[in-house]
């Protein structure tokens, strides 16, 4: 099998573009907005790369907080609570962010996994009503009845291709923040 090659100035460029998109994506996710709706659980760099790109286009960068892993997922939602200001470790002048409105929550995460990030808001009476959809690339009905016996409000599939990859982030966004009428926390 032979392989194409292709000159190094434009692998140079390619491998400029790539590192110049993936530092783009890390400014992004590392911005503070004061009201994010919607927390992003997913680790795969390219599901971030395609969900940013869907959502720079729309011009909402604002309304998403992306996350890579359960624990900075729980440590975000934690940062959420009322504390006493010497166990609060943001700056005072810092405003704490507010609770999201939707969680999209990839399954199969490295470390603290997807369900179990689930149970834990399930579980606690402050998170308990967020909405969670699940998004995973599995098929297995097993996992998926797992998923809705714990607590999921909805399981999407994540497209194996599409001419717009990321957009389904956005359509279920919009169901959840402009269609859906949530539950009041307890």
């Amino acid at each position: 099998m032979t392989v194409a090659r292709t000159s190094e100035g434009a692998d140079g460029a390619f491998a400029a573009s790539l590192a110049a998109e993936t530092q783009a994506v890390g400014a992004l996710e590392t911005r503070f907005h004061p009201k994010p709706d919607v927390l992003i659980v997913e680790d795969d760099e390219d599901e971030v790369r395609f969900i940013v790109r869907a959502i720079q286009r729309e011009g909402i960068v604002g309304r998403f907080k992306i996350v890579r892993s359960g624990e900075e997922a729980l440590e975000y939602l934690e940062s959420t609570l009322e504390s006493t200001p010497s166990a609060d470790p943001r700056p005072p002048t810092l405003p704490k962010p507010p609770v999201p409105k939707v969680v999209l929550l990839d399954l199969k995460l490295g470390g603290i996994g997807g369900a179990e990030v689930l149970r834990r808001m399930r579980a606690h009476d402050d998170w308990c009503t967020i909405p969670v959809v699940i998004l995973s690339s599995t098929s297995s009905p097993e996992e998926i009845c797992n998923c809705y016996r714990i607590g999921a409000n909805s399981f999407v599939a994540k497209p194996a291709r599409s001419e717009s990859p990321g957009a389904h982030v956005l359509e279920i966004s919009r169901y959840w923040l402009d269609l859906n009428r949530p539950a009041k926390a307890r």
